[in-house]
C-alpha cells in the first residue's frame, strides 16, 4: 500500500524593499502565481499584494505541487503612481523566494 501523499504543499515568500519601490515611483505591487495540481490539470492561479505606503511588503502563498514538482510561473505587475502600470511576462522559477522590488528595464 503506497501512502504517499498526491501533492505536496509549498510556502513562497514575496519580499520587496520599500526604499526600491519609492525610487521606481511605485504604488502597489500585485504578484500572481500560476501552478497545476497534476501535470494534465487545470491551471490554478493565486494573488498577492504589496502595498508601500501602508508598509505592505512581505506577504506568503501556500502552493500545492504533484511530489518531486518544484516548478511554477508568476507575473508581477508593479502600479506606479499616476496610473501607469509596468508588467514583468509571465515567468517561470522553482525559488521558494519571489523578490518583487526590482522594476524591468
Amino acid at each position: 500500500i503506497n501512502l504517499a501523499p498526491p501533492l505536496q504543499r509549498r510556502v513562497l515568500t514575496i519580499e520587496a524593499e520599500k526604499f526600491m519601490l519609492d525610487d521606481s515611483n511605485v504604488r502597489a505591487v500585485d504578484i500572481k502565481v500560476y501552478y497545476k495540481l497534476e501535470s494534465d490539470g487545470k491551471e490554478q492561479v493565486k494573488q498577492v499584494n504589496l502595498n508601500p505606503a501602508k508598509d505592505i511588503l512581505n506577504q506568503q502563498m501556500e502552493i500545492m505541487l504533484p511530489p518531486g514538482s518544484l516548478a511554477y510561473e508568476y507575473e508581477i505587475t508593479w502600479r506606479l503612481w499616476g496610473g501607469e502600470e509596468v508588467k514583468s511576462g509571465r515567468k517561470s522559477t522553482e525559488s521558494d523566494t519571489l523578490y518583487a522590488d526590482e522594476l524591468p528595464n
